[in-house]
């Protein structure tokens, strides 16, 4: 509980070292706590797509085909009906706002837990243009397919490939944050007690 103590006093500190040991228990619970947030928010969007979807199948039985059971939820809309999709613009800013904050909750631990291994911090913005692009790219892409008969393809497979990347990238850099301390001083400065 120290390390994650430490890290939420020092997120200004991009100087200096971090420990791993300290590093990822306080990475541990900036997950746990995106989670959680990302649950807050599509929660209530998704209980408002099943709600009109239901409305809409009471409504319209022949246009609307709801399946569910245990551990599933099919909703089939014939088209012309676009009043049943998820609002995924409320959704991915809600997303957008959490990714920000765990990104600025995490920048100055990730660039000292580099330093530690004697790497330079800015390696830990890798994933960032990527996860952006991702950002931006992904309700277009949803809107385009929501909105289009014969929906283009290619935006999806640049937005799929853009994410392959992403994953290599964050993957890269776990890889590195998971390197051991330099012993002694390195050129960031000298260890921290664990």
């Amino acid at each position: 509980m120290n390390g994650v103590v430490a890290n939420l006093r020092n997120l200004g500190g991009f100087r200096g070292r971090e420990r791993p040991g300290r590093f990822w228990p306080y990475a541990a619970c900036m997950i746990a706590l995106t989670m959680v947030a990302m649950m807050a928010v599509m929660i209530p969007v998704m209980n408002d797509f099943f709600a009109k979807a239901a409305r809409l199948a009471a409504e319209n039985p022949d246009a609307v085909h709801v399946q569910a059971g245990p551990g599933h939820y099919s909703v089939q809309v014939e088209a012309g009906h676009p009043e049943a999709l998820p609002d995924f613009g409320l959704m991915f800013g809600g997303i957008g706002a959490v990714i920000v904050m765990v990104v600025a909750l995490l920048a100055a631990a990730v660039a000292r837990c580099l330093h530690d291994s004697g790497l330079p911090g800015w390696l830990g913005l890798l994933p960032l243009p990527f996860l952006g692009f991702g950002l931006v790219a992904m309700p277009r892409v949803f809107a385009e397919v929501a909105s289009a008969q014969e929906p283009d393809l290619t935006p999806v497979l640049l937005l799929f490939l853009n994410n392959m990347i992403y994953i290599a990238a964050l993957g890269t850099l776990v890889l590195l944050l998971c390197r051991r301390s330099t012993p002694g001083p390195n050129r960031f400065g000298e260890p921290v007690d664990a």
